[in-house]
């Protein structure tokens, strides 16, 4: 995410800004961390929000 990471944003911005990111490169990886390439914003989003650190 690079400098958005510093940002804290709620779950419905997370998905938004994924599938903005989609639509500019389709093909993207939204979790470049993982070994499966992830395409599904939701899944993400929450995945991320419960790995976020307090």
């Amino acid at each position: 995410m690079g400098c958005l990471a510093r940002f804290t944003f709620s779950i419905e911005e997370e998905i938004d800004l994924f599938k903005k990111a989609q639509k500019f490169s389709p093909e993207i990886d939204l979790d470049p961390n993982t070994e499966e390439v992830d395409r599904h914003p939701e899944e993400v989003a929450k995945k991320f929000a419960t790995n976020k650190p307090q």
